[in-house]
């Protein structure tokens, strides 16, 4: 008999495989004695998975030792020692599910075939008296919803025919490479092994799941109302498609037809995009009365913006290359005139502030980060989703004693303070079908645009006004092109989003969140975060231009001052000073840490003279003009005297050398 031994390298295949994106969070490693239930754990950080292969294979190496894990994080203040409960749960950064009755996973396979929805990898528990194992769809962004959790594990266990019961959040998996001691009959002790099939993508989107159930059910466009629904811009094709199910063909074409006709479609387009949803094609006798009848219900005036399509094609040739419009901007560079940007940043930086004090600036023509507003109507209308009155006015107080309004507040009768707080403000939801509904908040936001005829129009933020998926590429684009664009189509309004980075958005520095469309979708976004150095600074980057002449990954620095953020030149002298002191002190830092991370650390040299030397020529690449050895010495004075650097010698060398006190 072939003696079973844990498998280190495959426990931990299994947990990289769903961890290596999780910044935050516990995993729970439970376990069983020879003779216990399922009644021990140890929770670890999702970062620390050497200690969890560790932990995991000194258990199961004694004999009768069951262990599982946890697919979903615990919270970070989850009792260590301890079963944890569905309400310690965190986030999950995959779905799952269990096939342990007898045909079970063949039929998933076939299922999941048929769904065009192969897993990445999957875990095999045992294989007497039958196969039995778990299948796993990591995905590309984490879900933090329990409920959500759940409904999509069980719409996976429904669909291919898994555990309806293994679905929850505390649930806990066997781990791959231990060895499956059995407490059910007719099983015996089995290595569980983790398998990972070729050219198989390795995640997925919360929203590709859903819609792939979506498709094998018989999906019905609700009976709401059609004419508000379908006058514009939807997705026509998703009604098609639901017209292929079994005793749903009429609704759904009728609903289809309805969309098409709303939005101004001719009959020979319709007949065209319904001909292979029918019978007889274009031409099926059952087309004709859905036709007319759409016709006199829904055939519109002209589009609800009161925009009517007048384009044309045109040639290369006509257009003059004497009279060549320009570009136009807001901000040179950054923000372009008339179109949508974006502004991200995480609780607690300050982009709040910041955009209100953009709406200053425009309102007065005063510069904005150090940056000149271009001239044009200084009318500005900012919703505020997050923040009362009381706290618009108190900020309002400070960024007008520091853009300097004056006595008589000079501009402020352009800027338009909407505070939102409590209220309902989704612009755009989306029914089951994933059809468009333009929302209440809409009518009445783009009736303040028409009466206030603002040049900006400030939306803070997106999770209070967009009401999709964040995931889903085609909600994601609907809103930011037809709802938000619509503004800036309509209106010429330039407008901005704020909105809030993800985890991973902050970890990797993109300071993104959920579909790439909420990138693609603007023509320029900006990004606001703290500075590794220090708590006062901030660092606002350009991290995309559509229409700038130096692309992106531009940077300003900005810093806390009474109230409001300040480029370095606007700071008082003696704040100016001490903050070139403190960034000076950083960079010195750095430098010396890095050098001897390296392998090659900095000379000390008579009296720290060698240092000094060496950190005038590194320093160079940081400052316009040289920076004088006098000052690079004066600062490193100081550093010794706080003890955050000093020297030690290498005796292999015979020298001196400079190091980081921590």
């Amino acid at each position: 008999m072939v003696e079973l031994t844990p498998n280190k390298e495959m426990m931990q295949k299994q947990l990289e495989a769903i961890f290596q994106n999780a910044t935050e969070g516990l995993v729970e490693i439970a376990y069983t004695s020879e003779s216990s239930a399922l009644n021990h754990a140890k929770l670890f950080d999702c970062g620390d998975i050497e200690s969890i292969v560790d932990f995991a294979h000194s258990i199961n190496s004694k004999d009768g030792h069951n262990v599982y894990f946890s697919p979903a994080l615990r919270k970070v203040d989850t009792p260590k020692n301890v079963r944890a409960k569905d309400n310690d749960f965190h986030s999950t950064y995959c779905l799952f599910a269990d096939f342990d009755d007898e045909g079970g996973l063949e039929n998933a396979k076939k299922k999941y075939t048929e769904f065009q929805l192969e897993p990445p990898f999957g875990v095999i528990t045992g294989k007497t008296p039958h196969p039995r194992g778990h299948i796993y769809y990591p995905l590309e962004e984490p879900v933090s919803d329990p409920t959500l959790m759940k409904e999509l594990n069980t719409l996976l266990a429904e669909h291919l025919g898994g555990d309806p019961s293994i679905t929850n959040p505390s649930r806990v998996m066997r781990l791959a490479g231990t060895i499956a001691y059995p407490k059910k009959k007719n099983r015996v002790p089995e290595m569980t092994e983790v398998f990972f099939p070729p050219n198989r993508r390795s995640t997925f989107e919360v929203i590709e799941i859903q819609n792939k159930f979506r498709k094998k059910q018989n999906t019905t466009v609700p009976p709401d109302t059609i004419k508000n629904r379908f006058t514009n811009r939807i997705n026509i094709e998703k009604a098609l498609e639901a017209s292929r199910q079994n005793g749903a063909w009429h609704y759904n074409m009728r609903s289809a037809i309805a969309a098409m006709v709303g939005s101004g479609y001719d009959e020979d387009t319709i007949r065209e995009m319904c001909a292979p949803y029918c019978e007889h094609g274009g031409h099926d006798p059952d087309l004709e009365p859905l036709i007319n009848g759409a016709k006199q219900k829904f055939t519109p005036p002209a589009p609800h913006n009161g925009l009517e399509d007048t384009s044309e094609y045109v040639t290369a040739k006509s257009l003059s290359m004497v009279e060549v419009p320009e570009r136009k901007w807001l901000i040179d560079e950054w923000i372009p005139e008339g179109t949508l940007t974006s502004l991200y940043g995480e609780g607690g930086t300050g982009k709040s502030l910041l955009i209100q004090q953009l709406a200053a600036s425009v309102a007065s023509g005063k510069k904005w980060c150090g940056l000149d507003i271009n001239e044009g109507n200084n009318k500005v209308l900012g919703v505020f989703a997050e923040d009362d009155i009381t706290e618009l006015h108190r900020r309002q107080h400070f960024i007008e004693k520091n853009i300097d309004t004056g006595f008589l507040r000079t501009g402020m009768e352009n800027l338009y303070l909407w505070s939102r707080v409590g209220l309902n403000n989704i612009l755009c939801s989306f029914d089951q079908s994933g059809l468009p509904i333009e929302n209440e908040f809409f009518t009445r936001l783009r009736q303040a645009i028409i009466d206030v005829q603002p040049r900006l129009l400030i939306v803070d933020t997106a999770a209070d006004t967009f009401a999709g998926n964040e995931n889903s590429r085609s909600e994601v684009n609907y809103f930011c092109k037809a709802i938000l664009g619509s503004f800036c189509k309509e209106f010429g309004t330039t407008v901005i989003l704020l909105a809030h980075p993800s985890l991973t958005g902050i970890n990797t520095g993109s300071g993104l969140s959920g579909s790439t469309s909420w990138n693609n979708a603007v023509r320029s976004r900006l990004y606001l975060a703290k500075s590794k150095d220090n708590d006062v600074q901030r660092v606002l980057t350009r991290m995309k231009s559509n229409y700038a002449s130096a692309g992106e990954d531009h940077k300003i620095d900005l810093f806390f001052h009474e109230g409001s953020l300040l480029v370095l030149e606007e700071l008082p002298e003696d704040t100016r000073k001490q903050v070139d002191v403190d960034i000076l002190k950083d960079r010195i830092l750095d430098i010396i840490s890095v050098a001897e991370a390296e392998g090659k650390p900095i000379k000390w040299g008579h009296s720290g003279a060698g240092l000094v030397s060496q950190l005038v020529k590194t320093l160079a690449a940081f400052y316009d003009e040289p920076i004088k050895k006098t000052r690079v010495k004066m600062v490193v004075e100081e550093l010794i005297d706080d003890d955050e650097i000093g020297r030690y010698k290498d005796n292999h060398k015979n020298s001196w050398f400079a190091r980081c006190s921590n």
